[in-house]
C-alpha cells in the first residue's frame, strides 16, 4: 500500500518552462548559449548538491553575462519565470493529503531558488516532506538520495510512489525499491492513486 508520494519540482509541481534560465538570459544579454552554458555545467552543478552557494560563484560570471545589475536582480529575473503550478498536480496533492496519504516534494536544485519556492511560492506549507538535493549532498539520478529519502520517512521502499518527468531520476528510484513512474500528465497520477 502506498503511504507517500513524492512529486518532483520542474515539469511536474511546476509547470514544464517555455525557456530555460540560461534561454532567456542568453537572449536577454545578447549572448550565444554557448557563452552561459559553462556556468550550468561547472559552478551550478555543486551548487546543487550543496558543494557550492549560488551567491558566491555567481559574482565571476556577471561581466561575461553583461549583467551590470545586482545578483539579486539576476536571481529574481531567473526564479519569478520558473514558478507556475501545475493546478491538476496541486489538486491530486491536496486529495492525498485529504485520504491521510503523505505527500513528499523532491528537488534537484541550489538552496536560493529551494528557499523561494518553498517560501514565495508556498510550496513548504502545501508538503509534507522535502528532499532538496543541495541539502542532501546527492542529485536524484543517484538511487543514494531515494535510499537517504526511505531513511528519513521510516516507510519501506514499496510503501513510495515517486513521479518526475526525466526517465533517469524514475529508474535510479526504482533501483532503490521505490515505485518510480514517469510523468506526462496528471491523469496518469489520478488513474494510479485516487
Amino acid at each position: 500500500m502506498i503511504r507517500e508520494v513524492l512529486f518532483d519540482v520542474d515539469g511536474v509541481i511546476v509547470k514544464s518552462r517555455e525557456k530555460y534560465f540560461s534561454q532567456r538570459l542568453a537572449e536577454k544579454q545578447g549572448l550565444t548559449l554557448e557563452e552561459v552554458m559553462p556556468f550550468f555545467k561547472g559552478d551550478y552543478q555543486l551548487c546543487t548538491i550543496g558543494k557550492a552557494n549560488l551567491k558566491e560563484v555567481l559574482p565571476k560570471y556577471l561581466a561575461s553575462w553583461k549583467w551590470t545589475d545586482s545578483i539579486e536582480s539576476l536571481l529574481e529575473f531567473w526564479f519569478s519565470e520558473e514558478r507556475e503550478l501545475d493546478a491538476k498536480v496541486i489538486k491530486i496533492v491536496d486529495r492525498l493529503k485529504s485520504r491521510g496519504i503523505k505527500v513528499g516534494l523532491v528537488t534537484d536544485n541550489e538552496e536560493y531558488r529551494s528557499r523561494y519556492l518553498l517560501n514565495e511560492v508556498g510550496l513548504g506549507q502545501k508538503f509534507d516532506d522535502i528532499f532538496i538535493s543541495c541539502r542532501m549532498g546527492v542529485k536524484k539520478s543517484n538511487p543514494e538520495f531515494f535510499n537517504k529519502v526511505i531513511q528519513t520517512t521510516g516507510l519501506k521502499p514499496e510503501e513510495i510512489q515517486f513521479w518526475d518527468d526525466d526517465q533517469e531520476n524514475v529508474d535510479a528510484a526504482k533501483l532503490a525499491g521505490i515505485d518510480g513512474r514517469l510523468f506526462t500528465n496528471s491523469t496518469e497520477i489520478k488513474e494510479s492513486l485516487l
